[in-house]
């Protein structure tokens, strides 16, 4: 039996930030309190999106490689698995279990094995994250793209953006302080 840590973020920028030592943490904390030792060997997507399944290209793919019946794969939250629509998520959660794997998330204590996969107390939960973390990323994507909608419009018309003023017949920015 090993025990893996299984951490993620999105963007590189979240790197400077207490990511990676909050998930790890957790992880550590989790096997003090069990009588577990983390395997050694550690899987992390660092700047790395969920949302499209670009993880299952990276460190998480690897990992799926690795686990075997009995082993433990311990994450913050389910969400740092996958962030793809909520079957995807739920798809893929149940491949890593049906395994024989017990996955633990350890922000809410929520362990999920082949054996509860498919109770009430544990599925729903699962679900409704799965759903609440895709949805999160439909609406900031949705954000982003407006945003950049609104400075294309307020270039082409040439008016201000961020303290500076811009020219729509030149494309050129004149600041203004």
């Amino acid at each position: 039996m090993n025990v893996y840590s299984y951490l993620r973020f999105s963007t590189s920028q979240q790197q400077w930030g207490d990511s990676e030592r909050r998930q790890f943490g957790l992880a550590q904390t989790y096997c003090t309190q069990n009588g577990l030792t983390l395997a050694d060997r550690s899987f992390a997507d660092k700047g790395v999106s969920g949302w499209k399944g670009k993880n299952r290209e990276g460190a998480l793919g690897e990992l799926l490689k690795v686990l075997q019946e009995g082993d433990y794969l311990l994450v913050e939250d389910l969400d740092r698995l996958s962030r793809e629509n909520p079957l995807s998520a739920m798809n893929l959660l149940q491949s890593i279990v049906l395994k024989g794997v017990t996955v633990v998330s350890l922000r809410d204590n929520n362990t999920v094995t082949k054996e509860n996969f498919y109770s009430l107390p544990t599925f729903l939960p699962s679900i409704l994250k799965a759903s609440l973390a895709y949805e999160e990323n439909e609406k900031k994507s949705m954000r982003i793209k407006e945003s950049w909608v609104a400075r294309r419009t307020a270039i082409a018309k040439g008016t201000y953006i961020n303290g500076r003023f811009l020219s729509g017949a030149n494309g050129r920015m004149a600041n203004w302080y």
